[in-house]
């Protein structure tokens, strides 16, 4: 699944699984045609400021992410790192709604990424990807909504193989 979403996106494309208030890479799969990334398959990175980790959260009820989040300082990664407690929730109740996350150089100064949760058998979240790119690749409209239709057709069909049948989350 995530080499064919890197080879219809031409870009680099993450597996993540939540662990307390960090994401693990547990696969990527680089694009020929982007910039390699700083993440390693195995390395953490904090939910909070990363696409996939918003996607994960978003899926939590929101005293399960203010418990997971207590005693985390929200650092200032960027210039766009949400660092507010309150303005993350808010940030993860949209999230929630709209299905997908955006990481809008959250995490890396100009890079961008969108990202989608894979549900399991009983809709529960079990992991996300995310289509990241330099910032300025998803700048048209047209391309960031090409990226989003493309990360949560595979989470659908990632979430289908599991044996997830839409039962929501």
């Amino acid at each position: 699944f995530l080499v064919k979403l890197s080879a219809e996106t031409q870009k680099t494309v993450h597996l993540c699984v939540l662990d307390g208030h960090d994401v693990i890479y547990i696969d990527k799969v680089e694009s020929q045609q982007s910039l390699p990334m700083m993440s390693r398959i195995g390395s953490r990175a904090p939910a909070y400021c990363t696409g996939v980790g918003k996607a994960l959260l978003s899926s939590l009820p929101t005293d399960q992410v203010v418990s997971l989040l207590q005693g985390t300082t929200l650092e200032q990664r960027t210039t766009n790192t949400i660092t507010a407690p309150m303005q993350l929730l808010e940030e993860l109740k949209v999230t929630a709604e709209r299905g997908y996350a955006i990481d809008a150089g959250e995490h890396e100064e100009g890079i961008k990424c969108f990202a989608a949760p894979i549900r399991g058998y009983g809709g529960e979240a079990v992991g996300a990807i995310s289509i990241t790119g330099l910032k300025r690749e998803f700048d048209k409209q047209a391309e960031a909504d090409e990226m989003v239709a493309a990360v949560t057709k595979s989470v659908a069909e990632i979430s289908q193989a599991l044996g997830n049948i839409g039962t929501g989350g």
